[in-house]
């Protein structure tokens, strides 16, 4: 599950947490909860999806109740490579998305420090929200559920965005991410800076550029340049350990050095399975600019 606190307020948690003391709740009880963790997830996941997808229909004028079934041959609208939300929300942060893509869009912190709406009479719900520390509890996200109700809303990439998906021969329409990341294409603007698809959008969308006259593919050699120089910028960015409920670290090398000395992991030399970059940031996105002429990477690209 995404966090922590997504799963405490499902019912199978709140059933054992509140049970009354006359109820034993036992090793039976827990082992019974760890079983249902798998349907708890998927449960989580559909919701939340058609939570977004719904908020794509709106947008589109469509109506909720069929949500992305009028989309060409029978495309999940969450998966399209163009799908994208805007957080209404950032303002105090300034290492945040305005405008991230799905899933990522997940782990956005906003998102998880709006407390969802619990009537007074939920006793267990009301001591959840408030008195949990969810900065403890939650290793690759922050604080509490995903909430996207009042602080997101889908956002209509602009033509010039859409013209990048063109350039590389696909159809903004249908195309999914996954598709363009199975690409693993890059595109330069003005012979200098190299960009994934989803950092070549955003610039496009946020500078409202109208084509891509200054816009091409990048050579093979190109692309081999800038995943070296995206993989030396990560090795700086936050990263977090999988296994301990540690927040963050500051770069790759300390994560790996916090494995070795904690968990007896030996980290050091590359990400493993128990390092993740920070959930909430522009890498984890694959959102990276790079410069040819300084061979140096950034997340920022505008």
């Amino acid at each position: 599950m995404h966090a922590f606190a997504s799963g405490v307020v499902m019912p199978e948690v709140r059933d054992i947490m509140s049970s009354p003391a006359s109820v034993n709740v036992g090793k039976k009880s827990l082992t019974a909860l760890r079983d249902q963790m798998g349907e708890m997830i998927e449960r989580w996941r559909s919701r939340v999806r058609d939570d977004l997808r719904n908020l794509l229909a709106r947008a589109e004028g469509a109506d909720t109740e069929s949500a992305g079934s009028n989309q060409p041959n029978g495309a999940d609208p969450l998966e399209l490579a163009t799908t994208m939300f805007s957080c209404k929300l950032n303002h105090h942060r300034d290492d945040e998305l305005e405008v991230t893509f799905y899933p990522n869009v997940l782990q956005h912190g906003c998102l998880r420090a709006l407390w969802p709406s619990i009537p007074k009479s939920d006793v267990y719900g009301r001591f959840v929200i408030k008195h949990v520390s969810w900065l403890a509890v939650s290793p690759t996200s922050d604080y509490g559920p995903f909430w996207a109700k009042g602080g997101l809303v889908a956002h209509r990439p602009s033509e010039g965005a859409l013209e990048l998906i063109k350039l590389c021969g696909k159809d903004p329409t249908t195309v999914t991410a996954r598709e363009m990341d199975a690409m693993d294409l890059r595109f330069v603007q003005h012979d200098r800076n190299v960009m994934t698809w989803r950092a070549a959008m955003l610039r496009q969308d946020l500078l409202d550029m109208k084509d891509c006259k200054n816009w091409r593919l990048a050579r093979p050699e190109e692309v081999a340049q800038a995943r070296e120089c995206e993989e030396v910028l990560c090795r700086s960015e936050k990263w977090t350990c999988a296994i301990c409920r540690t927040k963050h670290f500051p770069s790759l090398d300390a994560a790996s050095n916090h494995l070795k000395a904690n968990h007896d992991v030996e980290g050091r030399g590359g990400p493993s399975e128990h390092l993740v970059l920070y959930a909430d940031s522009r890498a984890a996105g694959g959102i990276f600019k790079v410069d040819l002429q300084s061979r140096t990477a950034s997340t920022v690209v505008w």
